[in-house]
C-alpha cells in the first residue's frame, strides 16, 4: 500500500449502481480513453497497436515483482534504474498466452522489437526492456501524456458519478 507522502489522490472505487445507471455513459469514458492511451503508447513507441501490447506486455511482465516487494526501496518510486538482476525475462510463450495472439505472431513482433532496440534478448530465458526506458525524453512525455489521460477520465467517471471516495 502506498503511503500518504506518495499520493495525494483520495482511494476511490466504483459506485456499481451508478455504473449500471449511466452504463453508456461509463463505457464511452473507457472506451475513449484506452483509445487515446494505445494511440500515445504508440506513438511513442511508432508501433502498431499489436506490437505495442507485445512491448508493454514484457514491460510489465519484467518489472512486476519488483515494483510488488513490500519493502520497496523509495528511491525506486522515482526513475532510478532498476538493478539488471531485478528485470525479469519474459518467453515468448509466456507473451502469447498473456496478450492471447499466436505463438509465431509474437516471435515475428519479439524479434521486430529486438531489432529496433526496444527489447533485448535474454537467449533461452527470454526477452526485458532495455535498461534506462523510462529515463529517455520521450518516455518522459509519454508518461505525462498518460498521467494526464487517466486524471482526465477519473475527473470524468467522478463527474459521472461513477466513483466514489473508498472508506478508510
Amino acid at each position: 500500500m502506498k503511503s500518504a507522502e506518495h499520493s495525494s489522490l483520495p482511494a476511490t472505487r466504483a459506485a456499481p449502481e451508478t455504473v449500471l445507471r449511466e452504463i453508456r455513459m461509463v463505457a464511452y469514458a473507457l472506451m475513449n480513453s484506452f483509445l487515446i492511451q494505445q494511440r500515445l503508447y504508440g506513438d511513442y513507441l511508432g508501433l502498431s497497436p499489436t506490437r505495442a501490447t507485445v512491448f508493454l506486455t514484457v514491460m510489465a511482465a519484467s518489472t512486476q515483482r519488483f515494483a510488488r516487494l513490500p519493502e520497496l526501496d523509495d528511491s525506486y518510486r522515482g526513475a532510478k534504474v532498476l538493478p539488471r538482476s531485478e528485470v525479469i525475462p519474459i518467453s515468448r510463450r509466456a507473451v502469447a498466452a498473456a496478450t492471447n495472439l499466436p505463438r509465431e505472431t509474437v516471435r515475428r513482433i519479439v524479434a521486430e522489437l529486438i531489432e529496433s532496440g526496444h527489447l533485448l534478448d535474454v537467449g533461452r530465458r527470454g526477452v526485458t526492456p532495455r535498461i534506462g526506458e523510462i529515463l529517455t525524453d520521450p518516455a518522459q512525455d509519454l508518461i505525462r501524456n498518460l498521467t494526464t489521460e487517466v486524471s482526465r477520465l477519473t475527473n470524468e467517471l467522478a463527474k459521472l458519478g461513477a466513483l466514489v471516495e473508498a472508506a478508510s
